[in-house]
């Protein structure tokens, strides 16, 4: 077994190297998953497709430590029995995350350490204000969802950008999204048959939470900061009283009614615009709604129709505003205690 100050390192970043080593040395078999370290993985995964926080478990024991850490490739197989490629991505997200926010904690050299884990290359620069410089072609082939750090924002000279330790902390996080969501899914050819039992069970358990969510999001209060930048574009416009054009009311109700958001909301939100016809709103709103189903506009479509805002800028790796929003929700909102329950069973 790895000394403890090197599983702890595995613990945290359960993507590296470090961690592989780990679970490639403790023989781990799929017939025999210890049930802590299930545990652990089905809270890992059903965390990290809600949107809620997971934080791995203080421990002493080597062998404590050592659970945490395989629960990751377990949970990576439960994962991949989703067909689900935005599934991937959130789980790649969420690893991502969870790095960034203790890559922003740790000292320089952890960060020059998991970054030759992950094949980085780098150079320590002579200027102080910096913390490292790498080769901009290597910038580019690693996605930046931060505004912060697209490369218009970087200092660029003879092929290097000039990075922070902050901004390479986020630099090494989006490399580790990239890392976590090329790897999935796994081959689960030869996995037993009760892996894909309970990656049912969690998939069926997070499709629940989500309808329940939206319907209670709903109730109440429209929430347009969990709209996509367009939506809340023309969502704005119109409750301000301003008109908007065909495509503009079209894409808008086709969204409102696809969120499920109630007859009167949407009828309430039309009447502020000054060309506002009740009897014509009504009957298109009713047709919309009860005849043909009309899906909403992707991000594509609303780039031709001039709608989209700062082209997409905003919303990165985003293809259709609904999956915006639907994301928002599920992070917005604070689950039920179940899953403060199980994880407390899972701490005792």
């Amino acid at each position: 077994m790895l000394p403890v100050s090197e599983l702890r390192f595995a613990q945290y970043y359960q993507f590296s190297k470090t961690a592989q080593m780990a679970v490639k040395n403790s023989n781990l078999s799929l017939d025999n998953v210890p049930s802590a370290v299930m545990q652990r993985a089905k809270l890992m995964l059903l965390n990290a497709l809600t949107g809620k926080e997971y934080k791995p478990l203080a421990q002493e024991s080597s062998e404590l430590i050592l659970n945490e850490i395989l629960a990751f490739p377990v949970a990576k197989i439960l994962l991949s029995f989703s067909k689900n490629s935005s599934y991937f991505e959130r789980f790649a997200v969420f690893v991502s995350e969870n790095a960034f926010n203790r890559l922003e904690l740790e000292k320089s050299e952890v960060l020059l350490d998991l970054a030759q884990e992950l094949s980085l290359s780098f150079e320590l620069p002579e200027e102080k204000e910096f913390f490292v410089s790498i080769p901009v072609v290597q910038f580019l082939k690693i996605p930046q969802s931060a505004m912060q750090m697209h490369l218009i924002n970087q200092k660029l000279l003879k092929g290097k950008l000039f990075l922070t330790q902050l901004e390479f902390a986020r630099f090494l996080s989006e490399a580790v999204k990239l890392k976590v969501f090329q790897s999935l899914p796994v081959d689960v050819k030869k996995t037993p048959d009760s892996f894909k039992k309970i990656s049912s069970e969690i998939f069926n358990e997070i499709s629940s939470k989500q309808k329940q969510i939206l319907v209670e999001a709903l109730q109440g209060k429209v929430e347009v900061e969990n709209f996509p930048p367009c939506f809340s574009e023309l969502y704005s416009r119109l409750n301000s009283g301003q008109q908007l054009n065909h495509l503009g009311n079209f894409t808008l109700a086709t969204f409102l009614i696809a969120i499920s958001m109630p007859r009167d909301k949407i009828l309430e939100a039309f009447k502020k615009a000054p060309n506002y016809d009740e009897r014509t709103a009504t009957y298109h709103i009713d047709r919309m709604s009860k005849g043909k189903k009309y899906t909403p506009a992707s991000c594509n479509t609303m780039r031709s129709y001039g709608l989209c805002i700062q082209n997409g800028a905003l919303c990165p790796g985003i293809k259709n505003p609904l999956m915006y929003y639907r994301r928002k929700i599920f992070k917005s909102q604070k689950f039920s205690s179940a899953g403060q329950n199980e994880q407390t069973e899972a701490g005792k």
